[in-house]
């Protein structure tokens, strides 16, 4: 079922604007779509209409110009007709449909019409992924998020407990930086995706240092624009109330929309390299998910040895 989000909205600018291949053939009314999928005119080409109006972009391919094709002017014409009383917010063509057969259409209805170089199949892929970015909500957690050895990590604690000098460790042991401060994140299908905040990617802050630029510092290959959260580490200062998980035998989780995300409680202490501590953290995460469990191990040995 196709995602609306009835708060966000973009028009087709906001198309043309991400994809450099995106040809304005006509110029409509600036009408908003709110679906994060595009749709294919097939059932209503056809005549099948269930609806009085559209808010997501059409795509006209291949298979839709030799459909209408195969029909006399006369019928054609009705049901391009048809179609366009839906006054969708744009069609966008592919460069095996000839844009003259619908043309006079889209200007009797004030329907904006680009075209893209591009087959069918990749524009349809292309964008379905920025529509579903471009009209996904968005929350915000502080913290820092790094992608170790392809895992995503997401630092959170108190302030002051040092996420951004152990981001900076795991940026020098060959990891990647995402954001630091203010992560956001949405949940797309059945994943949860964070960046960084638009106006603060590539910096990060360290107290008494002040504000760096990482992919200045440490070159772009060590940043990376978003990554999935796969797990959560909340750093905790060390305190006779709180207690931390001894054996590790079962994940705790951290609900993020609807997605429970594994979360290990990390005790901050002097000398503790937790750096490493991190990357030990991604590798039983991979084991677990492998189905294995060190924790069974161990506690087999010990009931065998008694």
């Amino acid at each position: 079922m196709d995602k609306i989000n009835e708060t966000i909205s973009i028009t087709w600018k906001d198309l043309t604007k991400n994809f450099d291949e995106f040809k304005v053939v006509n110029i409509g009314k600036s009408k908003k779509i709110n679906s994060t999928r595009m749709s294919r005119a097939g059932l209503e080409l056809s005549g099948y209409i269930t609806r009085k109006e559209s808010f997501a972009a059409i795509l006209f391919g291949r298979e839709e110009y030799n459909y209408l094709l195969s029909f006399d002017e006369k019928t054609r014409n009705e049901k391009i007709d048809n179609f366009f009383k839906l006054t969708p917010p744009v069609i966008i063509l592919s460069r095996s449909f000839d844009e003259n057969i619908i043309l006079d259409f889209a200007k009797k209805y004030d329907v904006t019409i680009i075209k893209s170089n591009q087959t069918s199949s990749y524009i349809n892929t292309s964008t379905n992924l920025l529509l579903l970015d471009l009209l996904s909500k968005y929350e915000s957690i502080h913290g820092n998020l790094v992608e170790v050895y392809g895992v995503g990590v997401l630092l959170i604690g108190e302030s002051g407990l040092g996420k951004s000098e152990i981001t900076l460790e795991l940026i020098k042991k060959g990891h990647l930086f995402i954001a630091d401060d203010v992560v956001e994140y949405t949940q797309l299908f059945s994943d949860i995706v964070g960046r960084a905040n638009k106006k603060t990617g590539n910096f990060i802050e360290v107290r008494g240092l002040g504000i760096l630029n990482i992919s200045k510092l440490y070159g772009v290959q060590v940043t990376k624009k978003e990554c999935q959260i796969d797990v959560v580490v909340e750093l905790k200062p060390i305190s006779r109330e709180e207690t931390f998980e001894r054996l590790g035998r079962e994940y705790a989780y951290k609900r993020l929309f609807n997605i429970d995300v594994p979360h290990y409680k990390i005790p901050i202490s002097p000398g503790r390299q937790i750096g490493d501590i991190i990357e030990a953290i991604v590798g039983d995460f991979k084991l677990k998910k492998s189905g294995y469990f060190s924790t069974n191990e161990f506690l087999k040995k010990l009931k065998e040895e008694d």
